[in-house]
């Protein structure tokens, strides 16, 4: 089971419009990619860049994530653009619970090769 994490503020409206992406639409929209973990904010958290492009009107509202042994799957939430909201292209991801490692990264589908996103180590 997908956790929810969120990565931004989001208001009535997003709540409303808010959708979990698949990989097709992730892939249509410029692609997703992870950087290494770093503190932020007094946290470990896993930065993920990824923009909508083409759909302007969209941003992200949260980052799901999911793990199972060494791997670990997200999934981008997203939601239509409020006044006052970060519609920042870096999203972070809070690794909190996550025992160190090395873990292998996932979109959407934990162990599917096709949506690796790559390796990361947590200290």
């Amino acid at each position: 089971m997908f956790a929810l994490l969120g990565s931004s503020q989001a208001g009535i409206l997003g709540l409303f419009t808010s959708e979990t992406r698949d990989w097709a639409f992730i892939q249509t929209t410029g692609g997703i990619r992870i950087a290494p973990p770093m503190h932020k904010d007094g946290k470990v958290v896993l930065p993920v860049i990824y923009w909508p492009e083409g759909n302007s009107g969209l941003m992200v509202r949260k980052i799901k994530l999911q793990q199972q042994d060494r791997q670990l799957a997200i999934q981008v939430v997203t939601q239509v653009v409020e006044k006052g909201s970060d519609a920042a292209a870096r999203n972070f991801v809070d690794l909190a619970g996550i025992t160190p490692g090395s873990y292998t990264v996932y979109y959407e589908t934990l162990g599917d090769p096709a949506k690796k996103l790559g390796l990361i180590v947590i200290k």
